[in-house]
């Protein structure tokens, strides 16, 4: 973020109530200490002249010079959380496909061995326990 002027109106995006607040800088105030500067600054979130003056916390809000770079960042955190949703959804999703195939190739603790399946329709060719290889009609 740059620096702010007295008189220019930003956009405040409020992180709590996922917002876009337009309000005017109406006093700058710079703190110089031994150990560096600060610079803090107050705003006024209503146009009329008695409205609240209160301080502007950048470290809490972030703070926009138009209304279309905080509709982008508004866009951009939203595809972010959407395909964050789609992803876990899509990984859940594939764990039905891998149960469902490894409930295919055994059934009763017997494996299918699918190149060796007899061209007869609804009929499978198992592997028992025992090494026998059996067809069966599911």
């Amino acid at each position: 973020m740059e620096k702010l002027h007295v008189g220019q109106v930003v956009f405040v995006f409020i992180r709590e109530e996922h917002s876009v607040l337009p309000v005017q800088v109406v006093e700058e105030v710079v703190h110089r200490r031994l150990t560096g500067e600060e610079t803090s600054y107050f705003v006024r979130a209503a146009a009329s002249e008695d409205a609240k003056i209160v301080p502007l916390n950048l470290k809490k809000n972030k703070v926009f010079n138009t209304i279309n770079e905080a509709r982008q960042f508004m866009i951009e955190n939203a595809t972010r959380a959407i395909d964050e949703i789609c992803k876990e959804a899509d990984d859940e999703s594939k764990k039905f496909v891998q149960k469902e195939q490894a409930r295919e190739q055994k059934v009763n603790g017997h494996s299918f061995e699918e190149e060796e399946t007899p061209k007869i329709p609804g009929m499978s060719r198992i592997t028992l326990p025992t090494g026998e290889k059996v067809n069966v009609i599911l």
